[in-house]
């Protein structure tokens, strides 16, 4: 079901937008790796319309990393290839381009959604483990980036944080040099992608460590399994490499910051984390400006069950909790906490990933109640915010942020309209 619908509607929205409102921005800046590697001559006089700036020398300076290009990769070989053979428009941008971004999201967004599953059969029913991860696409926000935005990062990030769970609970279980190796590039991917998600690496030492001793436990299981441990290291340094060597290429250095203007001649302000000391929390979280509550109330639910979970001391309750609180802190402290031009807060779709285990612990309560009243009222619920969400990707129009959106164009242009109450 999630495949046709994705393949139906990315394929349907993107046709019509064309690619000139498909790769463009953020999305542009993700893909432009590839016609520079692949058409043009590097990163001189490659066409871009507003995703980078320049640097002196005359070098595009593109501050988004290369890691959704890298994803991208065998589709746009197989669409340049095409266009190739065929006469297409074969500039990289233009003609069947677009649809580079559709398939690989579509891709991506099924093998996370197959591997997330056979992660949540680790702990649930085959019934909770699919209602999960149905109420995980269509009633979040994943839905409108695997489809509306397929060339964002975050359906790529979102398919690395569930092969990442799939993974390490088989490294742990079947340690071999395989799953080292894998287990490193995908935390490899799932760092150069989008560099604040490092914090995903706590799972690597506390995840179904339920005490000190199982951290010391999980600490010698490394050191007796360093050869695999070094492995991953080295595959992670190597998924760096590209990324050092564009940097080294136009920042001067292979470690750069590439928002903070600096070289920048043109078209790129200087952007930064200027909340670390006054982080916008509870605006990130319940703001009509993309807050994740208010756009996502589905999450409050699998918030919820993790801080059940958290007093019950299972299913990775307390990590879950710590890691999606560190997560809201670092997205609280960037200058724009509501990442303008988004539908809803969409810096936590990839941690949909981890909320969907209290999410499937929710629902596998839910199914085993006995209160029959109890239960249609939660399945009524449920079905509103799944309706609710695919009709607020629907109706979504950018941007639903700024000064001019208030919180009275968020209840009548948003949520009225999701249900048909507002013209």
């Amino acid at each position: 079901m999630i495949l046709c619908v994705s393949i139906l509607g990315g394929l349907h929205k993107n046709h019509h937008r064309g690619n000139e409102h498909t790769i463009w921005s953020d999305q542009e800046g993700y893909y432009l790796y590839l016609p520079a590697v692949f058409i043009y001559d590097g990163f001189k006089g490659i066409p871009f319309k507003n995703c980078c700036g320049f640097t002196e020398e005359g070098n595009v300076a593109n501050k988004y990393t290369y890691g959704v290009s890298l994803l991208e990769l065998p589709f746009f070989l197989i669409i340049h290839g095409y266009a190739t053979i065929t006469g297409s428009e074969n500039n990289g941008f233009g003609g069947p381009y677009t649809y580079v971004l559709v398939f690989a999201s579509v891709f991506y967004l099924t093998l996370g959604v197959f591997f997330l599953r056979k992660f949540l059969l680790r702990y649930f029913p085959p019934f909770v483990a699919s209602v999960s991860i149905l109420l995980t696409f269509f009633g979040t926000n994943l839905f409108y980036y695997a489809i509306y935005e397929p060339g964002m990062s975050h359906v790529y990030s979102f398919f690395l944080f569930s092969t990442f769970l799939l993974v390490l609970s088989k490294t742990l279980d079947s340690p071999s040099l395989l799953n080292f190796c894998l287990l490193g590039l995908i935390y490899g991917l799932i760092c150069v992608i989008r560099p604040t998600n490092i914090i995903i690496g706590l799972f690597l030492i506390f995840f179904e460590a339920t005490s000190w001793a199982a951290v010391k436990k999980r600490v010698s299981f490394y050191l007796n399994h360093w050869t695999g441990v070094l492995v991953a290291g080295i595959i992670i340094f190597i998924v760096a490499i590209p990324q050092m060597l564009y940097w080294k290429h136009v920042y001067g250095g292979y470690i750069a910051y590439s928002y903070g203007g600096g070289v920048i001649k043109t078209n790129l302000d200087k952007e930064g984390f200027i909340y670390w000391s006054n982080p916008k929390i509870l605006q990130v979280l319940f703001s009509y400006q993309n807050g994740l509550f208010m756009y996502t109330p589905l999450a409050l639910i699998s918030v919820g069950s993790s801080i059940w979970l958290t007093f019950k001391k299972q299913l990775n309750g307390l990590l879950i909790l710590i890691t999606f609180l560190i997560a809201t802190y670092i997205f609280s402290s960037w200058w724009a906490w509501w990442f303008g031009g988004a539908f809803g807060h969409r810096c936590f779709v990839e941690y949909y990933a981890l909320l969907s285990i209290p999410l499937a612990y929710f629902i596998h309560r839910a199914d085993n109640t006995t209160n029959q009243k109890l239960k249609k009222i939660i399945f009524i619920v449920l079905t509103l915010l799944v309706i609710s969400s695919i009709r607020l990707a629907d109706i979504y129009t950018s941007p639903w942020d700024g000064p001019t959106w208030t919180f009275n164009r968020f209840i009548q242009d948003a949520w009225l309209k999701a249900f048909w109450l507002h013209r």
